[in-house]
């Protein structure tokens, strides 16, 4: 996938070592606007944890995407893509509300390296059993935790239950359910997006989620 720049870095090194932006530069069209929400959430979650320059994932519950954003040559830009499901139930952090969190989260513990595509965990330890993707849209049937499991610690007051509910980016079978808001809790992927990004990324690394990115970080 080619890389899609939409910000600019003008250097790390500033006071209280936030990084200067080049305000929005590139804004002709809808999606052009949606990179600029991007790039502010991106700065947002910059802020809060005082780290620049390295890799944030976004979740967007609005859109049902997941973006890996990262900085090469000194710009900020979308390294991957990939369409996802949150939660039936909506956003929030109240144990047993089977809502996906929101705010700012780090991958706490990454599970399943080496296991093959559709590799059933339960309890994160894999089974040995290997579920059978299913492609086409299925509301009656319980989704798997499969392949990868990304696990992640909230970092913010109002999520750190997070963990303790077992909150994690993962692989499912019910790979046609992808796009709508049907997990029960967890973020999930198709299972080749899933070992794909759990290649790209690391423990700590820092994943932000929001019901809307445009709406919390309006392009205007």
């Amino acid at each position: 996938m080619k890389r899609k720049t939409f910000l600019k870095l003008l250097g790390a090194g500033t006071i209280g070592g936030f990084v200067k932006l080049l305000l929005p530069w590139y804004q002709e069209g809808t999606e052009d606007g949606y990179f600029t929400s991007l790039k502010r959430a991106y700065v947002y979650v910059s802020e809060q944890t005082g780290i620049h320059n390295q890799d944030v994932i976004l979740v967007d519950g609005q859109t049902q995407k997941l973006f890996l954003l990262g900085v090469d040559n000194n710009e900020v830009t979308i390294v991957r893509e990939y369409t996802i499901s949150t939660s039936r139930n909506g956003f929030g952090s109240t144990p047993n509300s089977y809502k996906t969190p929101t705010g700012v989260h780090v991958i706490d513990r990454k599970i399943g390296d080496g296991q093959p595509l559709g590799a059933v965990f339960i309890g994160r330890v894999p089974t040995g059993e290997i579920a059978t993707i299913i492609p086409t849209e299925r509301h009656n049937e319980e989704g798997l935790i499969t392949t990868r499991i990304l696990w992640l610690d909230g970092k913010e007051e109002h999520n750190r239950t997070s963990k303790r509910r077992f909150i994690y980016i993962h692989g499912t079978q019910l790979e046609g359910n992808i796009g709508r808001p049907i997990s029960t809790g967890c973020v999930n992927m198709k299972n080749k997006d899933i070992i794909e990004l759990f290649a790209l990324v690391q423990q700590g690394t820092r994943v932000a989620i929001y019901p809307s990115i445009s709406e919390l970080f309006p392009s205007e």
